[in-house]
């Protein structure tokens, strides 16, 4: 077994599969027992309206075939500051204030105690939600801003850390203050210039140049706000690379680290759609090289999610799912998914787990979960996404130690992966 083909020591603790899982190794040990816990984080979909147009949209790959060429068939509605894809988003049932918080307060109130057998003898743990992630396949999170943001502010105010995924061209003062006591955010730049943005993300109209300076104002804005406040906030920017764009990944991380920007995450096309060909990512990974030598310092950091930018970093990579355990997703519609690459029309859902207080609990505790999460990677989308992908790939020597000789052996086995 090779320590780097399992662990990324350069990505940062919170997106790093081996510390995440050493933060919640009892709770994994939990699993690996048959216990059914509180998942350590959960993914919620506040929307699948989204105010952009993206062409790489990851959202839209993530169908199988079939439904990918209805799809392509399917007609686009623009109506006012939202594009909206028939066929390829749930209803947004999360923009209600009511529904969100009700999924809000069961996540809170879901702290269960259980007995682990360790080989100092039975210890018992109280487990809870330690972490909620706004984010969205298809949908801007803050599409749903006046539910979003109470949800924000009372998670936060009950010790849960909370980060947010999103486009920043429409955040607002009020998410603004919201974000302030949050964990972190990652914003979606994918540019050096408003005519590339505005091409990329926007159907190269004129109105997409705007939303690219609305976009770096907010961030300056939030950075600003942050530093003035002293919020412990971490201040993200994600850039995919693309053949449209990737020549401009060192101005955009300039970019980004003269806005204040505290990680700069560098990823290739997910979905295998939009990829550089081999002289594309030859030269990308130069650029990386000289950005990363240029920029790199006590204060921000360029993160390559895909080193090499082949196909085999993509591609699912692992037979049984067990984050499924340690991490929930929920759709814009309030239902409980496998992962956040499920909730579409037509995903696996476990249940509605938005419609009362204590909906969340009964939903990943129910015995539709524990029958269908059986079925998992078979009955997944084609594409998984890369912590995920890692982090399951990492775990299946774990299960298998722990089932030949139990739970020292496997971490043993995890802490020599970690050397």
């Amino acid at each position: 077994m090779k320590t780097f083909e399992l662990v990324r020591k350069d990505i940062p603790a919170r997106f790093n599969e081996y510390n995440a899982l050493d933060r919640n190794w009892m709770r994994y040990a939990a699993t690996l027992q048959g216990l059914i816990v509180p998942p350590y984080e959960v993914l919620i979909h506040p929307s699948s309206s989204c105010n952009l147009r993206c062409s790489w949209c990851i959202g839209e790959h993530v169908p199988n075939a079939e439904e990918w060429r209805n799809a392509e068939n399917s007609n686009i509605i623009a109506r006012d500051a939202e594009v909206v894809r028939e066929g390829m988003f749930l209803p947004n049932r999360l923009s209600d204030p009511a529904a969100m918080m009700h999924l809000a307060e069961g996540i809170v109130n879901y702290k269960k105690t259980v007995t682990i057998l360790t080989p100092q003898g039975p210890v018992n743990e109280e487990f809870k939600v330690e972490t909620v992630s706004f984010s969205g396949l298809i949908g801007e999170p803050l599409s749903s801003r006046k539910a979003l943001v109470p949800a924000i502010n009372y998670l936060s105010k009950n010790n849960v850390n909370v980060g947010l995924f999103t486009n920043a061209t429409i955040l607002e003062d009020d998410a603004i203050d919201a974000l302030l006591r949050a964990e972190y955010v990652l914003i979606s730049l994918d540019a050096d210039n408003a005519d590339t943005y505005a091409k990329l993300k926007f159907g190269g109209r004129d109105h997409g140049k705007k939303l690219f300076a609305k976009a770096i104002g907010n961030i300056r804005k939030l950075v600003q706000m942050r530093n003035d406040y002293g919020s412990a906030l971490k201040v993200n920017a994600s850039f995919i690379l693309y053949p449209e764009n990737y020549q401009e990944l060192l101005s955009a991380a300039r970019l980004a680290k003269q806005m204040g920007v505290d990680c700069f995450r560098l990823k290739q096309d997910n979905s295998g759609s939009k990829r550089l060909s081999e002289k594309q990512a030859n030269e990308a990974k130069d650029l990386v090289a000289r950005a990363k030598s240029e920029l790199n310092d006590e204060k921000f950091t360029i993160v390559s999610i895909h080193k090499n930018l082949t196909i085999e970093e993509t591609l699912r990579d692992f037979t049984q799912c067990q984050i499924t355990d340690l991490m929930a997703a929920v759709g814009s519609d309030g239902c409980l998914y496998p992962c956040n690459y499920h909730p579409r029309p037509g995903g696996v859902n476990y249940g509605d787990a938005a419609h009362k207080s204590t909906a969340f609990q009964e939903v990943w505790e129910g015995k539709k979960r524990q029958e269908l999460k059986r079925n998992l990677p078979s009955i997944c989308p084609p594409t998984c996404d890369p912590f995920k992908n890692r982090a399951n790939k990492m775990m299946q020597p774990l299960k298998a130690a722990h089932v030949a000789e139990g739970l020292q052996a496997a971490r043993v086995i995890f802490e020599n992966i970690g050397v």
